[in-house]
């Protein structure tokens, strides 16, 4: 996963996860094929920070291609992307979500729907309940969701270019 699942980026340094079974001892990452091939084995880590790439033009994909080998030497593919949206045509939503009864807040699904462009975005929560997505600007409805909770909806969110709307803490309430 590319900047935890996130669909849009503004910068330059991703944050990959790569969640692999216990028996990857190494992997190498790469933008392209041939940079891939290219690239030095390194000591496996189910996260890297601040891994730079090269953006390309707006709306177009940056792609994190890698491989993970084994303690046996078997090699396995992945790759994820994320679009590149620049500060002047996106914002974020941030915000927290508490599920009341739960000390474990995550996998929240945070929905946003931008109302003109018909354009849906869906990200999930961490432990820690707290998000930030970035999205286009526009007008858009969110909604946050969690299995065993009622639904919250908040209508005619206006983001604008470069902006944070903050959405403060979203307190879930147990279904009955």
């Amino acid at each position: 996963f590319i900047n935890d699942g996130a669909r849009y980026t503004a910068g330059t340094n991703l944050n990959v996860t790569i969640l692999a079974s216990s028996n990857v001892v190494e992997m190498r990452l790469a933008s392209t094929p041939s940079a891939l091939e290219a690239a030095p084995w390194i000591t496996y880590a189910s996260n890297v920070t601040s891994y730079g790439v090269s953006l390309p033009d707006p709306g177009l994909q940056v792609l994190v291609m890698g491989e993970l080998r084994d303690a046996e030497g078997q090699t396995f593919p992945v790759q994820d992307g994320i679009s590149y949206l620049p500060v002047t045509n996106g914002g974020w939503f941030a915000g927290q979500v508490i599920a009341s009864l739960d000390t474990n807040n995550m996998n929240a699904a945070v929905i946003l729907v931008e109302t003109n462009q018909q354009l849906e975005v869906e990200a999930y929560t961490p432990l820690s309940g707290l998000f930030e997505i970035m999205v286009p600007t526009g007008t858009w409805s969110i909604v946050v969701d969690h299995r065993g909770y009622e639904s919250v909806e908040l209508s005619a969110q206006t983001l604008a270019a470069g902006a944070t709307n903050e959405l403060g803490t979203i307190l879930l309430v147990p279904l009955d």
